[in-house]
């Protein structure tokens, strides 16, 4: 099974592209959720305000995410994305990924300006609470319970089988507030004023502190910036932006495309619909449920007027590794019916014959 997810595997727009068929880490994130609910429970005070604002949390959100899958009839498919989906792509990952996962959190954790500063106050906070002889026991028992549920959102992360930073970086939240309490309560309870010449090397540490954890992730975040000031469907030049001029110009609005692979953002960004409601072809071709005859029959059905193929997209042009062949009777219907008409950065483009 090939290893998915990239910062282009995301979709947007109206509830025509709302495919609920997309890797995400929400199942795996709930682990957090339950692991901060149950240790508040048990050790926090008030436990009845906490339960309650747990429960008011986790219903107001259940109740958007409900009334968001119901406006684009995907209430079914979005519970199976979640709960057998999740399951059966973690189920399916090898072992060289999980490893992998392993190999990018601990870059993540090294490079990330997050982790360093809230470790950097967490050890501050202590040294302070020491030098005073002070253990403020609730102020732990919340940065405890804020780290353990960034642990536990990692390694959840880490069973699912997605090693992808843009998933594991979601694991930082619980680290990064313990840090800002840590931080806060640095800012409260400081030292006695120290003289002059331990305050130079106070500054001194802080100031070297600091650019180690800016520079741990300074350098990746101005390539990211750059990245994406340089790039996108609104930036003209763009490689994303001409695949959207074309599909505009070679389609009518009320014409169907579709966009083999994942990037949905060309839906999106080009007003157009798919001709079916499976935008992200992943769960396709790893054989999940019915998907591959469901795909193909819909397309049949409604033939698009244009094909977007994705370059790391397989089962048109590319054929499937034996282990991910689930898109059979594609390929020849597609050279059947339509005629590849070049390509933008990779991305083939199909027009249907006449």
């Amino acid at each position: 099974m090939r290893p998915r997810g990239g910062p282009s595997r995301s979709s947007a727009g109206s509830w025509a592209w709302r495919s609920p068929w997309r890797c995400s880490p929400e199942l795996n994130n709930a682990l957090g959720l339950a692991v901060l609910a149950l240790a508040g429970l048990i050790l926090l005070r008030r436990r009845g305000i906490f339960a309650l604002a747990v429960a008011g949390v986790v219903g107001v959100t259940g109740a958007a995410l409900i009334l968001w899958l119901l406006s684009g009839h995907a209430l079914r498919a979005g519970v199976e994305q979640y709960v057998a989906y999740n399951l059966f792509y973690a189920g399916g990952a090898a072992l060289d990924e999980r490893i992998d996962g392993f190999a990018t959190l601990a870059q993540l954790l090294l490079s990330s300006s997050v982790v360093l500063g809230a470790a950097g106050m967490l050890g501050l906070w202590a040294g302070i609470m020491t030098f005073r002889g002070v253990v403020p026991r609730a102020e732990m028992v919340v940065v405890a319970l804020l780290l353990t549920v960034g642990a536990a959102d990692t390694l959840s992360q880490l069973a699912s089988g997605r090693p992808y930073p843009h998933y594991l970086v979601v694991t930082f939240a619980g680290i990064a507030v313990a840090g800002v309490v840590a931080g806060g309560r640095v800012v409260e309870r400081r030292v006695p004023p120290l003289a002059a010449g331990a305050r130079r090397i106070r500054v001194v540490v802080v100031a070297a502190t600091l650019v180690v954890i800016v520079s741990g992730s300074g350098a990746v975040a101005v390539q990211g910036l750059r990245t994406t000031v340089g790039s996108g469907v609104f930036v003209a030049g763009s490689y994303q932006a001409e695949i959207v001029q074309r599909v505009q110009a070679e389609t009518r609005p009320d014409d169907r495309v579709l966009v083999h692979g994942a990037e949905t953002w060309v839906l999106a960004a080009s007003g157009r619909v798919s001709p079916t409601s499976i935008t992200y072809t992943l769960p396709v071709e790893q054989g999940f449920g019915g998907l591959s005859a469901q795909y193909l029959a819909e397309i049949e059905g409604t033939p698009p007027a244009l094909i977007v193929e994705s370059p790391t997209s397989c089962g048109i042009a590319v054929a499937c590794e034996p282990d991910d062949s689930h898109f059979a009777g594609l390929a020849p219907w597609v050279a059947a019916s339509y005629d590849l008409e070049g390509d933008i950065a990779g991305f083939r483009f199909w027009r249907r014959h006449g």
